[in-house]
């Protein structure tokens, strides 16, 4: 009876456990790769056409829905029926490309095509067998001692002894290599292929770029450049190069540097997505690019909207504002003003005390200055704003709480463009913090607003002068420079001079001493452009750079930090 009942039970379970459906899921479309799958959704077997045996890719490979590759992008390959005589086929099956054992010089017999799509004389009367001393052209470079008369020099390799591989093929180790074999050979080449050494733009007197080995392994310097034009941020620094592109280095935290990220450069790094510069100025953390089309390009910090871009969005890479037609370009501190080609003056950013625009608040695109002439040159400090009319003579506008206004106008704020007393003739002008600087016809230079620290370079360090006041000791003046609390001048003969706060060693003469009348930066000669920073200065000579002051973020830009620089260093390539 147990049994019985076992047994029936047994039948029960096996009928329900028969009954229960099983839910199957095809593995086509999971996403894994199973055997005989191709591909599935994003991955993929293999990678590239030629990893197939095909020749040629002409776009990117696809996942069909049944999970096999779509191979249409895929072109040539051995056994397709089409001698690839640029890939070194010789042969496709049957089609033996007009060839016969007889044409080949091998006497009679039966040529043939191997599955590599080589010609196969085997059946050749005369083909001959590679190790028998003797060469068979057709399909042997050389064979033992036979090397058909050839050299390393005649087979494009350098100096030594060829020799016949097992193969019968050329073995050129004892060759003394060759152009092309991604080798510096240093008796023969400057370069090969990616291999450059340790050769750099700055080897063949250039101060940046890219230098490339050209094909007949000599430097190709086509890619490098001479700096132009530069200027001095806050803690950050960045030059122009003849070729229209702009390298910075120094702080990053703002991405004032261009490049695409926040990393710190002691050394110049390239600006990304930016060709045909003609000027750049910086702010405090922000730069902007004066283009060759007559457009601009700012990137950098955009609290106080200094981007121009009608956001307060920072850019770690440059953005393009909605101008055109533009001259002359100037950033101050946390603003930034341009001249357009009619004489009109326009400016964006802080606005606080109205030295962009006499509107309130920050203005995110840019505003035409109202109440002036037509302009040739601007000048932007920090919360001031100075422009150089077509008539010789500067209005400015803006925060007068140390006499920027440069007349006797005592009232805190400016928003109407006046007239900077006694000043005419004027050629240029320069910005610094609190304090701005014009250069005249007649070589000399004038100067007015903060005077704390000497920086208006006339023997004093009297609080503020409300009116310009003439740089001592100072002629054949050909340009100005202002840094936060101090000035630099450019003679005629090359030479530079610079007066004012000199905490960081900014004056470049070896001290930290500040010096209210003008002193020579010695070691700099035929200096072509200035830049100054908030406390650090830059030059250009023989298009490269050589910078001194402050430098604990590399603003110096060479290569070291958290050690400023007393006199004039060499910047970086």
């Amino acid at each position: 009876m147990k049994r019985l009942f076992v047994a029936v039970l047994f039948l029960s379970l096996s009928t329900v456990a028969c009954e229960t459906k099983v839910k199957t899921t095809s593995a086509c479309g999971d996403g894994v790769l199973d055997p005989g799958e191709g591909c599935d959704g994003a991955v993929f077997s293999v990678q590239r056409c030629t990893d197939l045996g095909f020749y040629e890719q002409q776009g990117e490979l696809s996942c069909r829905p049944d999970c096999s590759l779509d191979l249409t992008v895929c072109t040539g390959t051995c056994g397709d029926g089409i001698i690839q005589t640029g890939f070194s086929e010789q042969c496709e099956g049957a089609d033996l490309g007009g060839k016969s054992c007889q044409g080949l010089g091998l006497g009679l017999g039966t040529l043939s095509c191997t599955a590599a799509c080589r010609l196969d004389t085997s059946g050749c009367e005369l083909a001959g067998t590679c190790g028998d001393g003797v060469v068979n052209l057709f399909d042997e470079d050389c064979d033992l001692t036979d090397l058909d008369g050839q050299t390393c020099g005649s087979l494009g390799q350098y100096d030594g002894t060829l020799a016949c591989a097992a193969g019968c093929t050329w073995d050129f180790s004892g060759c003394g290599g060759a152009c092309g074999d991604g080798v510096i050979q240093e008796d023969h080449e400057a370069c090969d292929e990616v291999d450059l050494g340790a050769a750099t733009c700055r080897d063949s007197d250039f101060f940046s770029g890219t230098l490339v080995c050209a094909g007949d392994c000599t430097l190709d310097t086509a890619g490098c450049a001479d700096a132009t034009t530069l200027t001095g941020g806050y803690i950050h620094t960045c030059a122009v190069l003849s070729n229209g592109g702009v390298r910075c280095w120094g702080a990053n935290n703002n991405s004032q540097l261009g490049t695409g990220d926040s990393v710190e450069r002691p050394t110049p790094a390239a600006v990304a997505n930016l060709a045909s510069a003609e000027a750049v100025s910086a702010g405090n953390t922000h730069t902007c690019a004066l283009m060759g089309d007559g457009g601009v390009r700012c990137w950098g910090n955009n609290d106080e909207s200094q981007l121009g871009d009608g956001t307060t969005n920072l850019s770690s890479t440059p953005v393009t504002l909605s101008l055109t037609g533009v001259t002359t370009l100037e950033a101050g501190v946390y603003h930034t003003c341009v001249v357009r080609t009619d004489g009109g003056v326009w400016c964006w950013g802080d606005n606080d005390y109205q030295q962009v625009s006499q509107g309130s608040g920050d203005q995110a695109t840019p505003v035409a200055v109202a109440g002036l002439g037509p302009a040739q040159a601007v000048a932007a400090g920090e919360h001031h704003t100075c422009a150089l009319l077509a008539d010789g003579t500067v209005r400015c506008w803006g925060r007068n709480n140390f006499r920027q206004m440069g007349n006797t106008d005592s009232s805190a704020v400016q928003a109407i463009p006046a007239v900077v007393v006694g000043l005419t003739g004027v050629t240029q002008l320069a910005a610094g913090n609190n304090h701005t600087c014009a250069v005249l016809g007649d070589g000399s230079a004038r100067c007015w607003g903060s005077n704390d620290q000497g920086q208006l370079g006339n023997g004093t360090t009297t609080g503020s002068t409300s009116s310009p006041v003439q740089v001592s000791g100072l002629s054949g003046v050909t340009a100005l420079a202002g840094g936060a609390h101090f000035t630099c001048a450019r003679l005629l003969d090359g030479t530079v001079r610079c007066w004012g706060d000199n905490d960081y060693g900014q004056l470049g003469v070896g001290t930290t001493t500040d010096s209210s009348l003008p002193l020579a930066v010695p070691g700099l000669t035929a200096v072509d452009a200035l830049g100054l920073g908030d406390s650090h200065a830059c030059a250009v000579s023989g298009g490269l750079v050589w910078c001194w002051g402050y430098n604990e973020d590399g603003e110096t830009g060479d290569g070291t930090i958290r050690n400023n620089q007393l006199s004039p260093v060499q910047t970086r390539p």
